[in-house]
């Protein structure tokens, strides 16, 4: 019964060329996390204080023109803010086919390694304060315009991924040996979690064996981590644009847009951004941002479980709301 709700995936995110030789992915079931969202969904419902949130992107209620409660607050900011990145999303697979998400096209089965995911298919999403750009050594910079990367030698500013540009940190020891996502997140086990010693199950000195049970081995075995402090986020239906002038670069690629335009403009521009889920424009733009970031430390805390292990400051929300008729 785990899978239930995958059996009605509705075929048409496939295309008929893939569904062709790959009739038994139609359910999908090794993707579940990436098509549902549950767990990105309901941490975040829950953490604004919705309780026994059950909910996944398939029955995420519909954003409201009136905002009347705390539910309709957190319901719009997840689909107009937090799910632009999702399985059918249009931001980062505009075919409208589910597999091309993940996957590359190919020709023919013999030429199938070719359809493998790829690093750059993976940190579409799996990027910032994600595994992913830590693994590639990219710490994002601060939004205001005083930390934007210097231009380079070429005369202009370096590309951005994902709507944000990074400083450039410490590679991962598996990147650095030619590793990729799906070399240890692949197949059948995509969901199943991977961690060290499920490749390294031989411990190569005696402190390991004294002491493994009780760190994790990023606890050691890690050079930098990603700590982001309190998240600012804002839902504003006023045409205020010329505050947010320094931080127009929002990692969100609309924003950027939007407000670049918006500022500039010698007539109001109504203050809309689109919902990631049904690709609709609504009233209101979300605004984010971070008190502040740091990679210096790495905090360790004792958890549940008895282990050591490294911590993330996240989901410190602070959450406000200003409406039409707000001065």
């Amino acid at each position: 019964m785990k899978y239930i709700y995958l059996l009605f995936f509705p075929l048409y995110l496939f295309s008929n060329e893939c569904l062709s030789c790959h009739s038994n992915y139609t359910s999908i079931k090794h993707f579940s996390k990436h098509y549902t969202m549950k767990n990105a969904i309901n941490i975040t419902r829950q953490t604004w204080g919705i309780k026994d949130s059950n909910i996944t992107l398939q029955t995420l209620p519909k954003a409201k023109k009136i905002i009347n409660t705390k539910e309709d607050l957190v319901d719009d900011f997840l689909r107009r803010k937090c799910l632009s990145c999702h399985l059918t999303s249009k931001t980062i697979n505009p075919t409208n086919n589910a597999c091309l998400t993940c996957h590359n096209t190919h020709k023919n089965k013999f030429d199938s390694k070719k359809s493998k995911p790829t690093m750059n298919k993976c940190m579409k999403c799996h990027k910032n304060e994600y595994i992913g750009g830590e693994y590639l050594g990219l710490f994002p910079h601060d939004y205001d315009k005083s930390y934007r990367s210097p231009i380079s030698a070429k005369g202009y500013y370096p590309d951005k991924s994902a709507g944000i540009d990074y400083h450039h940190l410490a590679v991962d020891i598996h990147k650095q040996k030619g590793m990729s996502c799906i070399d240890c997140h692949n197949g059948k086990d995509f969901e199943k979690k991977v961690d060290c010693k499920s490749c390294h199950t031989k411990p190569s000195s005696k402190n390991h064996k004294n002491f493994h049970n009780n760190l994790s081995c990023n606890v050691c075995h890690s050079s930098w981590n990603i700590s982001s402090y309190e998240l600012n986020v804002l839902r504003d239906d006023t045409s205020n644009y010329k505050q947010w002038k320094r931080l127009k670069v929002q990692e969100d690629i609309y924003l950027e847009k939007f407000l670049k335009k918006a500022i500039k403009s010698k007539t109001t521009i109504m203050p809309k951004m689109p919902d990631y889920v049904d690709g609709k424009m609504y009233d209101g733009i979300w605004y984010s941002g971070w008190l502040f970031r740091r990679w210096e430390n790495i905090y360790l805390v004792n958890d549940n479980d008895g282990k050591v292990k490294v911590a993330k400051p996240m989901f410190q929300y602070r959450i406000s709301y200003k409406d039409k008729k707000a001065i």
